[in-house]
């Protein structure tokens, strides 16, 4: 009976094992880049990561339902705490970002986004690259350990995907973020995406927002979305994607990018 018991243990230990997220923080930047992150039809250069090397690694979704199978993971705080039966709640005390913190007071749906006047613990991945598309992919999963007590408050954590180079209609993208809720303008924030009847309004694009996840620690979290850009074919690009805390250090907020998503889509030349 004693070694059944003990069985039972290790079989049910292993299924709850199969259930969760697993975090990997030893990948370098590069590593994550060029081998979890970029699929076809690009060519990347100039990677560089600001930030604890505990706030970027990559991910297996295992059986949780974050709603991405694999790929890159950055966060505000320890990445590895995002595992079931963390806390995603990590004070670094590191430095904020300008365009992050531009990104948060810009929120025109947070009444208290005029109170963000800092930012912290930044994690800045940067890289550049050359498409050879007309148009460039990913997806991605936005999720935080501040949902739902803190929606539309002076502590919205933010980040952003800023983009910098030639612009097809004309001109120049100039860290132009493509974080928005689509369809709108707003960036994607737990103020502009949550469903909670203790506010108002009670849904904000609630049909892109998940609660109470599973396999992870995170409060809420988005459903899987996708981010599409027109490009110049052969041109140079400057990517940066950067998530931080906003007035505090703690609860952070993290950003999951599926591996292999990031790609450029061929140029059509059947008409």
């Amino acid at each position: 009976m004693y070694c059944f018991l003990i069985l039972l243990f290790i079989l049910l230990l292993s299924i709850n094992v199969k259930g969760q997220i697993t975090i990997d923080p030893n990948p370098s930047a590069y590593d994550l880049v060029t081998n979890t992150l970029i699929g076809p039809g690009l060519v990347t250069s100039n990677i560089t990561f600001l930030g604890n090397s505990n706030q970027i690694g990559s991910f297996n979704a295992g059986t949780s339902n974050i709603g991405l199978p694999t790929g890159i993971v950055m966060s505000s705080g320890d990445v590895t705490s995002i595992q079931a039966g963390g806390n995603p709640s990590t004070n670094y005390g590191g430095p904020g970002d300008a365009d992050v913190l531009a990104t948060a007071q810009s929120v025109t749906s947070n009444p208290n986004a005029g109170f963000i006047n800092t930012t912290n613990d930044a994690a800045v991945l940067e890289f550049d690259f050359i498409p050879d598309g007309d148009e460039v992919i990913f997806n991605f999963v936005f999720a935080s350990e501040e949902y739902l007590t803190w929606i539309n408050s002076q502590y919205n954590d933010a980040f952003g995907f800023y983009l910098s180079g030639p612009n097809p209609a004309g001109g120049n993208y100039s860290s132009e973020n493509l974080a928005l809720v689509p369809g709108t303008n707003e960036p994607i924030t737990i103020s502009t995406i949550y469903i909670d009847p203790s506010q108002t309004p009670p849904s904000m694009n609630g049909s892109y927002f998940l609660n109470n996840p599973n396999g992870h620690s995170f409060n809420g979290f988005t459903i899987p979305i996708e981010i599409r850009f027109n490009v110049i074919c052969d041109s140079t690009y400057h990517f940066k994607f950067a998530v931080a805390d906003c007035v505090d250090g703690i609860l952070d907020t993290g950003v999951f990018l599926e591996g292999g998503s990031f790609q450029a889509v061929p140029v059509d030349i059947s008409l």
